[in-house]
């Protein structure tokens, strides 16, 4: 059997005789984390038809229009566009003795935001047949098989409306042959309120065709895919609700919640197609940690993920916060507890500034420092966030920060403060 083509479709149809088909999965460093779901590694489309992180996951894979920091890339990467600070994560897993990794990153620009993902598909030891004069299978020794695919991304705001996209290379080896091919995707999101977004994706808008160095030319083409996905904020932003449609040849519904019990905690649920899954989340300063669980399928055994993402750029430091003042009647503001924490760099870098309004339906947050008013951004409507490039001749010592909330029934809210900002490393040198 010389043609690689029919050679590859032989060992799919006789997968049971040839392959080891027993589920392992196994957990790597903590900077590892998603597990895949796909039985077999058959091409490059089984390593892309996974999905990645234990968010996505534990949410049933719903990430159309509820997308979250750099695993948008993947999902939607128009997603992208609410991130404000440099964000990485790296995963691993071993499924059916196939070993997967993924690195991915983003970071925000004056002009959009920028993605990064590498996706890496690998197994060993394959046992090589033949047929006999009998037409029955002989093993004649072994080979591998590994795919690769990187990913850039951009995702531009423009008003209610996100546009973003993807540029694909894949790379594929098997049994000394290779081959190779480009692609991308075209995706949009709109806001139509801080409560309820729809997302959409065209995949493979520009199908990648790949080809084999063979003697026989053979090759594959990745056939383009549709996505809609929606995503609903109700009950003060504390629940987020997720539902996709994913058009391919045999279309499949997901559907994921996440609730926010407070600002470092997260419980989440879902399903991909008939499978169930639930997870947890836990965010701590620059780090969060996402695990979930997906029960079992027909093909499949139950499998778990364990994610995590830092902000390596945003500095831990110490908020020395002066009584507050009283709120300014002429302005008819209301009275709310408004907790808020900046993060300032030295003069002339970025300030940081996040917001947590609980209890409001937050339309908008702003924030006014050194007489410079900032825009927050939010993914939840609750916990706000945004920046500022603080002046090169900033004076050091107090400041006075003002946090101006305008919730969904047009109430306003003000907190005011004198603050020393000291960094915490400084401090202790």
């Amino acid at each position: 059997m010389t043609n690689l083509k029919d050679y590859r479709q032989w060992t799919m149809d006789n997968r049971p005789m040839t392959w080891d088909i027993g589920l392992r999965t196994s957990f790597f460093a903590l900077l590892f984390g998603f597990f895949f779901l796909s039985p077999a590694l058959a091409d490059i489309q089984a390593a892309l038809d996974n999905g990645i992180g234990a968010r996505a996951a534990s949410m049933g894979l719903a990430q159309v229009a509820a997308g979250q920091g750099s695993e948008a890339i993947y999902f939607n990467p128009a997603c992208l566009s609410g991130l404000k600070a440099f964000q990485l994560s790296s995963t691993a897993s071993e499924i059916l003795g196939v070993n997967y990794t993924a690195l991915n990153c983003a970071w925000p620009t004056d002009n959009g935001v920028w993605g990064l993902l590498v996706l890496d598909a690998s197994q060993g030891g394959l046992l090589e047949t033949t047929l006999d004069s009998s037409g029955r299978p002989v093993v004649t020794g072994s080979f591998g098989y590994g795919a690769r695919a990187y990913l850039v991304s951009f995702a531009r705001e423009l008003g209610q409306l996100s546009i973003g996209g993807n540029l694909k290379y894949f790379t594929e080896n098997l049994a000394g042959k290779a081959a190779s091919g480009y692609g991308a995707d075209l995706t949009g999101l709109v806001k139509l309120s801080p409560a309820l977004s729809i997302g959409a994706k065209i995949e493979n808008c520009l199908a990648p065709q790949m080809k084999w160095t063979t003697d026989s030319g053979a090759s594959e083409t990745l056939g383009p895919n549709y996505k809609v996905g929606l995503a609903v904020r109700p009950y003060a932003e504390r629940l987020l609700l997720a539902l996709d449609l994913d058009l391919k040849p045999s279309p499949e519904l997901l559907s994921g919640l996440e609730y926010r019990f407070s600002d470092n905690l997260f419980l989440r649920g879902g399903l991909i197609g008939s499978r169930a899954s639930a997870g947890v989340g836990l965010s701590y300063q620059n780090i969060i940690l996402d695990y979930s669980f997906t029960a079992a399928s027909d093909y499949l055994e139950s499998n778990q993920r364990l994610s995590l993402t830092i902000f390596p750029f945003e500095r831990s430091l110490k908020i020395v916060k002066k009584p507050e003042l009283p709120p300014l009647p002429e302005l008819a503001f209301r009275e709310r507890e408004i907790k808020f924490v900046a993060t300032p760099g030295q003069a002339g870098e970025v300030m940081y500034f996040k917001v947590l309004v609980d209890g409001v339906a937050a339309e908008r947050v702003t924030v006014v420092c050194n007489n410079t008013k900032i825009g927050l951004y939010s993914f939840d409507c609750q916990l706000w966030k945004g920046q500022v490039r603080l002046p090169s001749d900033i004076k050091l010592g107090e400041h006075q920060l003002k946090v101006y909330v305008a919730d969904t029934d047009g109430h306003l809210y003000q907190q005011s403060a004198d603050f020393v900002v000291q960094p915490t490393l400084a401090s202790t040198e």
